[in-house]
């Protein structure tokens, strides 16, 4: 509940910033309604925070979202982001959209709570300075485990759960983003490589043609439920989203494979139009 509570905490300062920002430059019209328009991941924000921002500022939330970083990237590529007041990128999208031009610089001197962040958050190499972006949430990703499936049969903690014929005998779910399947399936073939040569590439894309066999859905924050529904025991998926699940369904739990993982940040971003 704390770390729920903190979230709810940082996107109302966010919002709030937001509106001191741009409240001088909107033109309000007596018949015309002060809003405020968001284009995000469709399960990560409160509406229950939302709500509390409409009833304290006057000021009406609008919400259009999104399932991937792609679907976000087209969409801003085709309206140069006009219509929309804030987005949530996942780190490794924001510097195509600096790229792009597609962003607009921040005024740190008017984000007063940034120093309250987690550092470890802050300066990183997808956008140093946080020039571009203010931190809203990270995950990790791992497996989301139905213990009651394997009480009486061999589990490995590892990415060869997923990866590895010699083992799999079950159904998985696994991630539908095209980055973060390459991305993992490099991981897990050259640990962290600097770069994808031709040959590595060949290799990824040989592993995930022969995890096809068995996988049972292609998904994210469904991914969970296919355990849930007895389909999968064993899902790809970030703690976040079993962490939803897990109180009705404590069987699930979130393994990090004992080879490591890797994690996203979710950020706020403005769009430079």
């Amino acid at each position: 509940m704390k770390f729920v509570k903190r979230l709810s905490i940082i996107f109302l300062w966010i919002l709030l910033i937001f509106t001191v920002l741009y409240f001088p430059t909107w033109k309000i019209f007596p018949t015309q309604e002060k809003s405020i328009n968001i284009f995000a991941w469709g399960d990560i924000l409160s509406f229950d925070v939302l709500a509390d921002f409409e009833k304290e500022t006057g000021i009406k939330v609008n919400l259009s979202f999104y399932a991937t970083n792609e679907e976000l990237q087209v969409k801003m590529q085709a309206t140069k982001g006009v219509g929309y007041d804030l987005i949530m990128p996942s780190n490794y999208t924001i510097p195509l959209l600096v790229k792009e031009e597609l962003l607009k610089p921040l005024d740190h001197a008017k984000i007063d709570f940034i120093n309250e962040l987690n550092p470890l958050l802050l300066n990183l190499s997808f956008d140093p300075g946080n020039r571009y972006s203010i931190p809203f949430s990270w995950e990790i990703y791992g497996l989301g485990v139905d213990r009651n499936f394997f009480k009486n049969r061999p589990f490995v903690p590892s990415w060869k759960a997923i990866y590895d014929s010699e083992i799999i005998n079950y159904r998985i779910a696994v991630q539908n983003d095209p980055i973060e399947a390459v991305a993992l399936a490099a991981f897990y073939l050259f640990g962290k490589p600097k770069d994808i040569t031709p040959e590595k590439f060949t290799q990824i894309k040989d592993l995930l043609l022969k995890q096809r066999n068995w996988v049972e859905a292609y998904s994210d924050f469904r991914a969970p439920y296919f355990i849930a529904t007895g389909n999968c025991p064993i899902a790809v998926t970030s703690n976040s989203y079993i962490r939803k699940i897990h109180s009705l369904y404590p069987n699930i739990d979130f393994v990090v494979p004992q080879e490591g993982s890797f994690i996203t940040i979710e950020n706020f971003c403005i769009p430079k139009a």
